[in-house]
């Protein structure tokens, strides 16, 4: 009885545990989400010609991404790829892995054509899970 009862308190605290872990890291991409959307500092960068900074981040956005929760992580991905070759193509910039060939100008187009259903993921999950508008 007392391997049962031990068993299920367990289950249960782990259960906990790990709804805190989800939470946590919801609330920890809401934050940085809500941080970055503006691409203040990369829009300044660009502003200023800090290729660096431009660099640095272009970085950040793939961080951000890569630590988007599963809901939107393709979405997200597909964003921010956009964004990254978009901005490389006019600055010259590059990329987060260190790419320095520019990008495919038709792939571009064609990314750009289509980030739009992305785009709006993104901003639905930004809107109902980080209370974030980005849309308006």
């Amino acid at each position: 009885m007392r391997a049962r009862h031990a068993a299920l308190v367990a289950v249960s605290l782990s259960t906990v545990l790990l709804l805190g872990c989800s939470h946590d890291a919801k609330v920890e991409f809401c934050d940085d989400l809500r941080d970055t959307y503006r691409l203040t500092e990369l829009r300044e960068a660009i502003d200023r010609n800090d290729t660096a900074t431009i660099e640095k981040s272009l970085q950040d956005l793939k961080d951000l991404a890569d630590d988007a929760p599963e809901a939107i992580t393709i979405d997200l991905h597909i964003v921010v790829n956009t964004v990254i070759d978009t901005v490389r193509s006019v600055t010259g910039a590059s990329g987060p892995g260190g790419e320095t060939l520019p990008p495919d100008l038709g792939k571009l187009n064609a990314a750009l054509a289509t980030v739009a259903k992305s785009s709006q993921h993104v901003a639905d999950y930004a809107d109902q899970e980080c209370e974030l508008k980005l849309t308006r």
